[in-house]
């Protein structure tokens, strides 16, 4: 009636749909504060507090740690024409007990005390809790290495060519010197770091490195596919010859002349896995690495299809959703300086004292440095914040982070790399209060 009474021109909405409605995937709810995990705390004032960092988490024998809730179908739609439109189907958790955990009915229940781990990545959780070492004097060649299913905490030195390595968390209260230090969960030194390396989460940095690749490989895919559609649905494209003899004729070419990029990502991820095998324990990874060999590197005589292309997309797509979802709790780092030192960690970096000199760090989170780091090279995959970087020596200091985050310096002297993805930026200068991003022209801009 609108329509038919307007006097100009117009769009009128005659009938609707109705979307469909998402569900809930099936989740976990903590009965205990897992908040300590994150490292320094915040103060009264908003300030960040690098030195304070909370006490470790624990639960008594028979204490409930978490409820299992199932999953919450969604509300299905129907189209304007009165057609269905399911609503996403809903999954519930994969639940993974380890030690010293049950589940009774949908509660999971310590029957050890410790401090409760829970790990969760897309639709799988993994609950534990983890004993506790404590070491009081150094570790040296009286004591020996010391490797432990669990927490591990130093009161004395760690000292040179000696190994402590912990699936849950290390503490150290004095120096790490040309030591190594592995941990599942955080490092905290509250002493000088020298000459040593340091990695916390690997398996954690494996798969946030591996599903980096992942979604930019998937990417690539994904746009081979559409021009693979193109050129299929071309007059002058035989369909038979390919549906005999699949697609690796077509990929070559486009590989060649598109695409020259893929391949030697796809070798990287293939490296990758083979190297960090015994640290990933879903299956998939290596299976994705078989069928990107299969299509991109080897010479197969199998006929791959445009539908197996499809279905391979579509792993990788969501293997790399589950790869960018959180674990919560994260790993992190936290000493107060290290010099000639490599920093490896898949959550947040904080640098509380002094800062680095001759040192790589690689945070899979955000780095903060308090002080000042002179020479070396450092990363933070969520953002990197730094007091003072370079020298008046003007030697390299090397700081990256990802095209799509910011660099934030306090006083930027000679000698400072800026880093953004791929582009490179040298300051002949000091500046201060430098915060660096990418513009859409791909070149280093400061806001």
């Amino acid at each position: 009636v609108k329509a038919l009474e307007a006097k100009e021109p117009g769009t009128y909405e005659i009938a609707t749909g109705v979307s469909a409605k998402d569900g809930k995937n099936g989740w976990i709810e903590l009965n205990i504060d897992l908040r300590s995990q994150s490292g320094p705390t915040v103060n009264e004032d908003g300030k960040v507090d690098y030195r304070e960092i909370r006490k470790i988490p624990s639960v008594e024998r028979g204490q409930v740690i978490a409820t299992v809730h199932p999953p919450v179908p969604g509300l299905p739609g129907v189209t304007v024409t009165n057609e269905p439109l399911p609503a996403k189907q809903t999954y519930p958790v994969v639940l993974q007990a380890g030690r010293g955990i049950i589940t009774v009915g949908d509660k999971i229940v310590a029957t050890e005390s410790g401090r409760p781990q829970v790990e969760q990545r897309g639709k799988l959780v993994k609950v534990s809790i983890a004993p506790k070492f404590t070491h009081t004097g150094n570790v040296d060649l009286s004591s020996g290495n010391i490797r432990f299913a669990g927490d591990v905490e130093i009161y004395g030195d760690v000292e040179k060519n000696m190994v402590v390595e912990a699936e849950g968390d290390i503490i150290v209260h004095k120096t790490v010197n040309m030591a190594s230090l592995v941990a599942s969960g955080a490092i905290v030194v509250h002493s000088n770091v020298v000459s040593s390396e340091i990695s916390a989460g690997k398996n954690n940095m494996l798969v946030a490195e591996l599903g980096h690749l992942l979604g930019i490989m998937q990417q690539n895919i994904e746009k081979m596919i559409g021009v693979i559609r193109q050129l299929t649905q071309s007059p002058a494209f035989k369909s038979s010859d390919f549906s005999r003899g699949g697609l690796q004729p077509l990929i070559r070419i486009l590989l060649e002349k598109k695409f020259q990029s893929l391949p030697p990502l796809v070798k990287k991820y293939v490296e990758i896995v083979r190297k960090g095998e015994n640290y990933l324990e879903d299956d998939i990874w290596r299976e994705i690495a078989v069928s990107l060999t299969k299509v991109f590197l080897s010479l197969t005589n199998e006929v791959i299809s445009l539908d197996w292309i499809i279905q391979l997309s579509r792993k990788m797509k969501e293997l790399h959703e589950i790869s960018v979802s959180p674990v919560k709790p994260d790993s992190y780092v936290s000493l107060p300086s290290a010099l000639n030192s490599r920093i490896y960690c898949s959550g947040d970096v904080f640098v509380t004292g002094q800062g680095c000199i001759n040192t790589k760090i690689h945070a899979g989170g955000m780095l903060k440095i308090n002080g000042v780091i002179r020479g070396g090279e450092v990363y933070g995959r969520l953002g990197v914040e730094i007091n003072e970087t370079g020298s008046e020596r003007g030697t390299p200091t090397v700081i990256a982070v990802p095209h799509d985050q910011k660099i934030r310096i306090n006083k930027a002297m000679e000698g400072t790399i800026l880093k953004i993805g791929n582009v490179k930026h040298a300051l002949k200068e000091t500046r201060y209060y430098v915060v660096a991003c990418i513009d859409k022209d791909e070149r280093i801009v400061f806001e």
